[in-house]
């Protein structure tokens, strides 16, 4: 973490980074419970959390496999999520959803567009990125949408959706991308892809910037958004209850 580098896709391109300064600062604006002191010592804290955890789980597989075969499983466990990711979504996307109009995605690695431009849907589809491409969190939504059904004049309309948001409740760069796009059926498209945070506090709040959007800027146009809305049911604590998004939907 502290001495071997990995090169990194950004917006600006490729970069070169230690692992210990890839890390950020976990912001009270986003996770209230945090105390000032937790805000300022959050990066020493996740060096220390993440310590921890791996002693942990390294204890505990020498403790349950001390022949070594838990590496064997780690190692295969890391093709399948991992390494074999992109790989293995390129494929289900091209065998499965080849036919359809518009693909909403979320929590994308930055090489997830490297894979896309080498595939059979690259001749079909196009891929439309976030301005900024996230390659530290690698969790972008993206959109991919048929040539056959959209006109090529694709415009990106995030930042417009992003100035819609209430006073004080801010994106994480890269989990929105909004596009106005007009289908070869002559009507217009308000079209959005969201990866809502881990407790669905930004769910409602991005849902009400894009009616908001739709009803002022765009009443032209119809609005379809796909999104990974973390709502629960049941919830627990400050969790978004799925209830309460149909309700408020």
């Amino acid at each position: 973490m502290f001495c071997q580098p990995l090169a990194v896709r950004s917006h600006q391109g490729i970069s070169v980074r230690l692992p210990c300064h890839m890390l950020e600062p976990i912001p009270r604006s986003k996770y209230p419970a945090l105390s000032e002191k937790e805000e300022r010592l959050a990066i020493p804290l996740q060096i220390l959390c993440q310590a921890i955890f791996d002693a942990v789980l390294v204890h505990l597989m020498h403790h349950c496999s001390p022949d070594g075969t838990w590496q064997v499983v780690k190692s295969q466990i890391g093709d399948h999520l991992y390494r074999c990711k992109a790989q293995r979504t390129m494929e289900i996307l091209e065998t499965k959803y080849s036919t359809v109009d518009v693909v909403f995605l979320q929590e994308v690695a930055s090489n997830f567009c490297d894979f896309f431009q080498r595939s059979a849907l690259a001749q079909s589809f196009t891929c439309v990125l976030p301005r900024s491409m996230d390659g530290k969190r690698d969790q972008n939504s993206l959109l991919l949408l048929s040539t056959q059904f959209f006109e090529p004049q694709i415009q990106d309309v995030t930042s417009v959706i992003e100035e819609s948001m209430e006073d004080g409740v801010r994106l994480v760069s890269s989990d929105l991308v909004a596009v106005l796009a007009k289908g070869r059926d002559q009507r217009s498209y308000l079209l959005a892809s969201f990866h809502g945070d881990t407790a669905g506090r930004m769910t409602l709040p991005l849902l009400r910037a894009l009616v908001s959007a739709a009803a002022q800027r765009y009443p032209r146009h119809i609005l379809i958004v796909g999104m990974d809305a973390n709502s629960y049911d049941p919830a627990k604590d400050e969790q978004l209850p799925f209830t309460r998004l149909i309700e408020a939907w």
